[in-house]
């Protein structure tokens, strides 16, 4: 009798821990995708290139006073949280993007791409910082 609750204990078990690693796979694969630079470019030419442009091979004129991508990267003391902070709270003439967290945090790996390879990355080196040869804007 004993064994037989020990078993149907251990198989219990079994059965919750492959729930937990599926779930926690899952949750990986669908929500908790690593920032991507190509994502990021993708994301920013649909919300920002309006306004900003997204290379130093776009020289089309830009509204007054809004920098450029490669600007934003490379701004002494630039912080992801700065980033963040500007888009998720803009300031005038900045539009609401209503973007995601991971749209976010696509378009800081993009810009972290456009940091020379010197420059400390804006993201953590787990954060898997690529190098990014997009498609510049036409």
């Amino acid at each position: 009798m004993m064994r037989l609750q020990l078993d149907r204990l251990a198989t219990a078990l079994a059965i919750l821990v492959a729930l937990g690693q599926a779930s926690a796979l899952a949750g990986e694969a669908v929500g908790q995708l690593k920032p991507d630079p190509v994502r990021g470019y993708e994301v920013a030419q649909r919300a920002c290139a309006v306004c900003h442009a997204l290379g130093d091979e776009d020289t089309r004129p830009l509204p007054s006073g809004v920098p450029t991508f490669p600007a934003i990267a490379n701004k002494p003391g630039q912080t992801v949280e700065g980033i963040m902070a500007s888009i998720v709270l803009p300031h005038p003439p900045m539009l609401d993007t209503h973007l995601t967290k991971a749209e976010i945090m696509d378009v800081i790996s993009y810009l972290d791409s456009l940091r020379p390879g010197d420059a400390e990355p804006l993201l953590e080196p787990g954060e898997d910082k690529k190098p990014l040869n997009a498609p510049q804007p036409s």
